[in-house]
């Protein structure tokens, strides 16, 4: 099992990291395929508070970014630091273990300001992830269809993504529904808006309900989005 990671976004992650010697913790955005994960945006997570030795991170930010994702990608896992380790391999705390048998299938890397790193998934049991930094090619396969966006990765044929996007639409449709009500006649859907986050890529993103501005706030003034527009 593997995970890929864009050299210019890690590259940033790593730079944040050393701005500071409290720990920071990021999410891994991208898409799945088989055995191996691919990482087309990050985000820093929101802080209920942060030190040296731990972080302690407000679910609230995961849910806005788990929403906010247009069809075809997935939140991966969570990449977070280790200021005090200087080794050659960061290991896992068992705090990071429990995290990774909490949000099972989710990859956690641990890495530190040097730039080495490892990664853990557990899976009915835990398992050492590769970590492979890589420049990723400079387009995404991006689509939209009835008001409603899909990202595909690049190496996805035509066909296959012809066969995918009629569930996907059916994941995005639930999504809206399942933050509707029901008025006494007929089911009212919450209003949306696309919008564009420009880190590496011009990625889509939803947001919608009573959760809309802080949602596209959140994810344009992004620590790690702020950093990639302005060395752009």
């Amino acid at each position: 099992m593997a995970i890929y990671i864009d050299a210019t976004l890690w590259k940033k992650m790593i730079e944040i990291i050393r701005q500071t010697p409290y720990e920071r913790a990021f999410y891994l955005i991208g898409f799945y395929n088989d055995n191996e994960s691919y990482v087309i945006e990050i985000f820093e997570v929101l802080y209920q508070s942060s030190s040296i030795t731990h972080i302690v991170s407000d679910p609230y930010g995961r849910m806005l970014i788990s929403n906010s994702l247009p069809a075809g990608i997935k939140l991966l896992g969570i990449a977070h630091s280790h200021p005090f380790d200087q080794s050659s391999k960061p290991e896992p705390s068992s705090i990071d273990l429990e995290l990774a048998r909490e949000y099972e299938g989710d990859i956690i890397i641990t890495m530190n300001p040097t730039g080495e790193a490892t990664a853990v998934k557990f899976a009915g049991d835990y398992e050492d992830v590769r970590i492979k930094i890589e420049d990723f090619p400079r387009e995404l396969r991006i689509i939209c269809v009835d008001d409603i966006y899909f990202v595909f990765p690049w190496w996805l044929q035509d066909t296959t993504i012809k066969l995918r996007i009629p569930q996907l639409y059916g994941e995005i449709m639930y999504r809206l529904y399942f933050h509707s009500h029901f008025d006494g006649k007929r089911i009212i859907i919450p209003e949306y808006e696309w919008f564009y986050v420009k880190q590496k890529y011009s990625i889509p993103h939803i947001a919608f309900g009573n959760t809309r501005d802080l949602t596209k706030r959140y994810l344009l003034e992004n620590n790690i989005t702020k950093l990639l527009q302005s060395q752009s």
